[in-house]
């Protein structure tokens, strides 16, 4: 049906003004051609010559106004009637299932790609929080073991100053029993000093008497 609404145009023919030329010329070719080509044109709306030669062939372009005049004519004559193909409508309908299938598609894959940029920004945030999180755990932690630091210090001090003032204390005792056993000893050689003494006089007392006598 489609050949019904096609019309075969012969270009470059000098003669195409003269209608006698254009239908010997077309006879020629449908004795000369195939099978399939003589078909094809008679079958067709028309076979039409034109001449539309170029500006530097035809400077004042009569040629090609012509044709155009010619052709235009036959088109506006002929070929007002718009072939519609049965296949067109479900051609059409498969275009807008596409077109629709497309438009959901793309809906989808714009829903897709915005919640998979809402779960990134929410796993950046998450990220962040948890790399925040971190670093005040590490913080912590570094504050806590220089507390631990500074506690074994002071009690390494501590243990140091107890040890010093056990000593001390040790040192004082000692001096202290040194101390004791001097007066011990200064005691004892002042006892023994007394008896001496008092052993020298109770000697020289008896002395004495026996002169007397």
């Amino acid at each position: 049906d489609i050949v019904k609404y096609t019309t075969i145009v012969k270009t470059r023919y000098p003669k195409f003004r003269n209608p006698q030329a254009c239908q010997d010329d077309l006879n020629i070719i449908l004795a000369e051609g195939t099978d399939e080509m003589r078909s094809i044109i008679q079958s067709c709306n028309k076979f039409i010559h034109v001449n539309n030669l170029s500006e530097d062939e035809d400077p004042d372009l009569k040629a090609r106004k012509d044709s155009r005049t010619i052709l235009a004519t036959h088109l506006y004559n002929n070929c007002r009637e718009i072939y519609k193909p049965k296949e067109l409508d479900q051609l059409n309908d498969k275009i807008v299932n596409y077109m629709t299938e497309a438009q959901k598609s793309k809906a989808r894959i714009d829903s897709l790609q915005q919640e998979l940029k809402d779960t990134t920004n929410k796993n950046n945030a998450t990220l962040a929080e948890l790399q925040k999180i971190q670093n005040e755990i590490k913080a912590r932690q570094e504050s806590l073991k220089k507390a631990q630091e500074d506690a074994a210090r002071t009690t390494a001090e501590i243990i140091r100053a107890r040890e010093e003032a056990q000593r001390a204390r040790e040192e004082a005792q000692r001096a202290r029993d040194a101390s004791n056993k001097a007066i011990d000893e200064a005691n004892r050689a002042r006892d023994e000093a007394n008896r001496a003494r008092q052993q020298a006089q109770n000697s020289g007392g008896g002395r004495r008497r026996c002169s007397l006598q």
